[in-house]
């Protein structure tokens, strides 16, 4: 009796190791649904807590093709994005076999929007050698519609300042005239507070003003309190420090960020060509009015934050009124550069060394929203840098249909922050 009673156990364990019963129901996934198949081995179409895979995957065991360890389209236990898919332990491949496969899903996290650099120019270090230390973190392109224009850069190292580089032959280097040859010191309105200088652009060209993206002040009582700003200062005069004529602080419409993760990137685009991309005022639920904002000026400011993945768009007055436009989603883990490019309405967003260096486009849809475009690779002969700035020349200044691309690097590689390479003329996406 002892060994008919082992048989019958032996069998009994048997049977449930198949786990074969059709008769079984689904099983709860991690989300509380219910997966249409489940178990962890062997299971057809499922595995370990996975929808679509798992430990022994989807439509085939260990090693399958398109699943394996981690699951194809889900790990063990939930869903994962499509990069992560396509880069992480089993995703869209087994553990042992099967091709990884990038997902085609143009609304995933990158997606198909995901593509290489437009040009194959190598990128070259296009500054003297030691001509400025760390921190150069953001810069704009000022056109003069006769040539090489000049460029704008900003600094965050105390005492933090902005620079004017002009071209001179290979190079940029600074302006050795009204006392730029060292840069300008910048200060808060009071003329004492110091800002945490990461962005930098300019409205009207033709103004004698630029415009700082600051995420706080400096000074040892202010460091560390988050206060996200834009400030104006005028650069015409010979003065070797700047007070900041204006401050519009945006950090109560804005997200809650630590000191340091605030404002890294600022850009400004045309009232004109807003109205004419069909852009729509979210917070009145109609067409991009100008006149709703009299004292604004004759276009929008877009700031990005250092640890979000969201623009913002604001109507900043003439006496500090501030008013959010609306919001873009980037898709990007952070935004440390922007640049709109006016003769082509491209709005470009850039992520440095923590995203690869990548680039996303935007441009207005037909819903008057910005949209995801595309998402670029950075070239392939330039290396993971710290990049927090980006700009573009103009198309007056294309050359066998392409144009100058910068960089800027917050760090200081071989001696180097400022890098160039091209991008193609006119309207590539």
């Amino acid at each position: 009796m002892r060994r008919l009673n082992l048989v019958m156990s032996l069998t009994l364990l048997a049977a449930l190791a198949c786990g074969d019963d059709e008769d079984a129901g689904p099983s709860p996934g991690p989300d509380g649904s219910m997966n249409e198949t489940g178990g962890s081995g062997g299971g057809t179409n499922a595995g370990s807590s996975g929808s679509n895979g798992g430990s022994g995957g989807s439509t085939a065991g260990s090693g399958g093709s398109n699943a394996g360890s981690g699951g194809g389209n889900a790990g063990s236990g939930g869903v994962v994005s499509s990069m992560d898919a396509a880069t992480d332990s089993g995703g869209d491949s087994g553990s042992s076999g099967g091709d990884a496969e990038l997902d085609d899903d143009a609304d995933a996290p990158g997606g198909s929007l995901v593509r290489a650099w437009p040009t194959d120019d190598a990128v070259a270090e296009v500054d003297d050698m030691g001509a400025f230390g760390t921190d150069v973190s953001g810069i704009t392109y000022q056109p003069n519609g006769v040539g090489p224009g000049a460029l704008w850069a900003s600094m965050n190292l105390q005492p933090t300042k902005v620079y004017r580089l002009e071209k001179s032959g290979a190079t940029w280097a600074r302006v050795m005239v009204n006392n730029w040859d060292d840069g300008k010191t910048l200060l808060g309105t009071d003329g004492a507070a110091i800002p945490d200088a990461e962005g930098v652009t300019m409205a009207e060209h033709t103004d004698d003003i630029v415009y700082i993206a600051s995420e706080r002040y400096l000074n040892a009582a202010a460091s560390s309190t988050s206060l996200n700003a834009v400030l104006s200062y005028a650069v015409n005069g010979g003065a070797l420090s700047l007070t900041a004529m204006r401050e519009w602080n945006l950090t109560a419409m804005l997200p809650t960020t630590a000191p340091n993760q605030g404002i890294e990137a600022v850009t400004w685009i045309p009232d004109s060509a807003l109205m004419a991309a069909g852009f729509v005022d979210e917070t009145r639920g109609a067409a991009y009015d100008p006149s709703n904002y009299p004292t604004h000026g004759t276009g929008l400011f877009v700031v990005g934050l250092e640890s979000q993945s969201k623009l913002s768009f604001f109507a900043l007055g003439a006496a500090g009124d501030i008013a959010l436009i609306g919001r873009a989603e980037t898709e990007l883990a952070g935004v440390m550069g922007l640049e709109y490019d006016r003769d082509v309405g491209y709005l470009w967003a850039y992520c440095d060394n923590v995203c690869e260096n990548r680039a996303v486009i935007l441009t207005v849809n037909d819903d008057g929203a910005f949209e995801r475009r595309a998402e670029l690779m950075r070239p392939a002969s330039m290396p993971n840098l710290n990049n927090e700035g980006i700009a573009i020349a103009p198309e007056s200044e294309c050359a066998g249909g392409k144009k100058p691309f910068f960089w800027i690097e917050d760090g200081n590689s071989n001696g180097h922050v400022l890098r160039a390479g091209t991008i193609p003329c006119g309207p590539f996406l």
